[in-house]
């Protein structure tokens, strides 16, 4: 199978120390990497000369693209083993191994675990795109998750190249206290397992495609229009970093102040997760303005009218957490993050579409149930027929006005009424071609609003439909 099954499917960036200048020491830029490494428990961490900034939502499952002409990858740090001496440890990109995303599994897990040509270790290669430009890495935490172990298993068998008692043991007992004892025994596992890997390789299997174990997917099943659940939409990647909040901004540790800098600038996000000092995930979220701002954490299968309810809105700008659930299975592992929600997610093709089942069943609900209307009145009545009832001096004078006042609570009445005209707006850029498969991103978020996004929510909130 092709090492794109197995590797991190994409990447989070930081600066590297020339680009991350500012008033630090190195001995602070270097607890600043720890900081993002062991919230995010990353064994190694690329670093760029620029921002390189994702296009795609992160669900860990399709394949990262990146923006072109982002900055490139530059050296690569790695956490230490135990008896390594140095706490961090840094390579050159020339000193590591590139492979494309083709490359078979056996292939990658030879290089992961040769030396290069200064006989170091890395312990990951860099896979898919351009050297510079990788979209993705393939470490030994990675080599070493039961799903890849299980796919070794497999190809070695049937090459048939080693005995059953050894591929039981390699399956059962290989792990990364093999590799921590000591430099030694770390050698005697890397030239054994380079040897078996490297010979097997060679030998040709026309079952070597079989995708048994391959990248499982997050999405366990296809979302249900109209009643839009978080795990549907959220990006499964809310990176964060430990933070000390009760503190004044101007006490905040060097480390912590880099750590901020060299990740938000290197990936473009506005917002990260904040740990606390024993790595538990906080109800809190950190801007780029360094404002602590107090957000309750969703979970995966809390529906999207929760999700916003729980979110913050600031402007035409939107965010919600949402927590980590191990009952959803990814190419990572059991969901390893925090998730989040953006104004990208909520602007996403399926989203958009849900929001266009949930407007078409606010008209359906005002003209047959609120308002009774006959098929044939029904025909010629949209939501543009109720903001008329509602927003203007001869509509309020009719009947019908009377009605949809009888279902609305008093003290929402106006409210009710502004979301209608933005509601019906959108309702019809919806349905009348803003969801064609031409339409990009940008062409979408430069026609719609937050603002008329969540008042179809609102709506159906107000009208007492979510019960």
């Amino acid at each position: 199978m092709k090492i794109e099954e197995f590797d991190t499917n994409g990447l989070i960036f930081g600066f590297d120390r020339k680009t991350c200048a500012g008033n630090w020491t190195d001995d602070e830029y270097e607890k600043a990497l720890m900081n993002i490494m062991t919230c995010q428990n990353f064994s190694c961490f690329p670093l760029v000369n620029g921002p390189r900034i994702r296009e795609n939502t992160n669900d860990l499952t399709t394949r990262a693209v990146y923006m072109d002409g982002g900055g490139s990858v530059t050296s690569i740090v790695r956490r230490p083993l135990k008896w390594e001496e140095r706490e961090l440890k840094f390579f050159l990109l020339d000193n590591v191994e590139h492979v494309d995303e083709g490359t078979n599994l056996l292939q990658a897990a030879s290089l992961l675990l040769s030396p290069n040509e200064e006989g170091e270790y890395p312990l990951f290669i860099t896979v898919g795109g351009a050297k510079e430009h990788p979209t993705a890495l393939f470490s030994l935490d990675n080599l070493l998750q039961h799903r890849t172990k299980a796919e070794l298993y497999r190809q070695l068998s049937l090459a048939d190249y080693a005995k059953q008692d050894d591929l039981n043991m390699m399956y059962t007992q290989l792990s990364h206290d093999q590799f921590n004892e000591s430099r030694e025994k770390f050698s005697q596992w890397c030239k054994t397992l380079v040897t078996v890997f490297s010979a097997a390789a060679k030998k040709a299997s026309q079952h070597r495609i079989d995708r048994v174990f391959a990248r499982p997917s997050s999405n366990f099943d296809l979302p249900t229009f109209g009643r839009f659940l978080a795990k549907d939409i959220m990006q499964h990647a809310c990176v964060g970093i430990r933070w000390k909040i009760n503190s004044d901004l101007l006490e905040q540790p060097n480390e912590n102040t880099c750590a901020k800098r060299l990740l938000m600038g290197a990936n473009d996000f506005d917002n990260l997760a904040i740990y606390s000092a024993k790595g538990a995930l906080l109800p809190k979220i950190l801007t780029k303005s360094s404002k602590v701002l107090e957000i309750p954490l969703a979970n995966s299968t809390d529906t999207l009218v929760e999700v916003i309810n729980n979110g913050i809105q600031e402007g035409n700008e939107f965010v919600a957490v949402i927590r980590p659930d191990n009952n959803i299975l990814t190419g990572e592992g059991a969901m390893p993050w925090p998730a989040i929600i953006t104004k990208q997610e909520l602007f996403s093709m399926h989203s958009l579409i849900n929001c266009l089942v949930v407007a078409s069943a606010i008209e359906h609900y005002l003209i047959h149930t609120v308002l009774n209307m006959t098929p044939q009145q029904a025909k010629n009545n949209t939501l543009g027929s109720i903001h008329h009832i509602c927003n203007t001096v001869e509509g309020r004078a009719t009947p019908s006005y009377e009605k949809i006042k009888q279902f609305i609570p008093n003290n929402r009445l106006n409210e009710f009424r502004e979301c209608i005209t933005l509601a019906k707006d959108l309702r019809n850029k919806l349905a009348h071609g803003l969801l064609r498969p031409s339409q990009t991103q940008q062409n979408l978020s430069d026609s719609i609003t937050l603002k008329s996004f969540i008042s179809v929510y609102k709506i159906r909130d107000i009208l007492g439909m979510n019960q």
